[in-house]
């Protein structure tokens, strides 16, 4: 108890001592994907654990924008229908793993990437879930932390930072670089580590966690899941006092 009591207590700490740069922000919603899963094979007494994808579907839509003081600079669209030219796709996806930690509570461990209009990959993650639990209007509900995959940043690409979309709805047309349909950051390499994502599913029938990731997703996967990303310049001290949080939490669940 004392070692959980100063695990939790240095997490908060370095929430505290170190604020973020809350006044820039790269917000990021991608609507309509699947999730689909398939639980691994656990011998008796064994832990559950299971691999799972997120991917788009057919007629998903990314918007994407960056925020300074509270202010959006730049905002883009890009659309993934079958009915649209091919310059305007793109594509994300994100892979699982899923590993039980106590009755109905699961942790999950993955990448994320995303690809702008030109099917370049301009956001590439590693993910760690902080919390997942049902509701019954959203069903699964996944929290969690992005770090970067592809150092030195979670934004990847050239420098500048640019993301490419079909439209744009701001004013002056163009945004704070002049260029419609176009994201551009100068300062990219600052979003290094830390982000909050949230992953609603719908459409599911089990009521618990465990009723859900031991056994196979339906055919399909579970559907219209919305992606929430948002991705700003966290000190590492402040990364640690989230997942330091959250790994107490999951800890404390275990042992209640």
């Amino acid at each position: 108890m004392k070692i959980k009591l100063l695990v939790f207590c240095f997490a908060a700490l370095c929430l505290i001592a170190a604020p973020t740069r809350a006044d820039m922000a790269v917000h990021v919603d991608i609507d309509k994907t699947i999730l689909s899963y398939t639980p691994d094979s656990v011998p008796p007494g064994g832990t559950p654990t299971g691999t799972g994808t997120i991917t788009l579907m057919s007629d998903a839509w990314l918007d994407a924008n960056i925020f300074v003081n509270g202010s959006q600079t730049d905002n883009t669209k890009i659309y993934n229908d079958i009915f649209l030219s091919p310059d305007a796709t793109f594509n994300a996806g994100m892979t699982l793993n899923l590993t039980q930690i106590s009755t109905n509570n699961w942790l999950a461990t993955g990448t994320l990437f995303v690809t702008d209009a030109t099917l370049t990959n301009r956001i590439d993650a590693t993910f760690t879930s902080t919390n997942m639990w049902f509701d019954l209007q959203r069903g699964i509900n996944i929290d969690g932390v992005l770090v970067d995959n592809t150092p030195p940043a979670i934004l990847v690409g050239p420098d500048p930072w640019t993301f490419q979309g079909e439209t744009e709805s701001i004013t002056p047309a163009g945004g704070s670089d002049s260029t419609a349909n176009q994201l551009t950051l100068t300062n990219w390499p600052m979003f290094d580590i830390g982000t909050i994502m949230t992953m609603h599913f719908g459409g599911v029938t089990a009521t618990t966690l465990d009723g859900l990731f031991t056994v196979s997703s339906p055919v399909g996967g579970y559907t219209h899941g919305d992606i929430d990303i948002k991705i700003v310049p966290i000190p590492a001290a402040v990364l640690l006092g989230v997942i330091g949080l959250g790994v107490v939490g999951l800890k404390l669940r275990k042992y209640a």
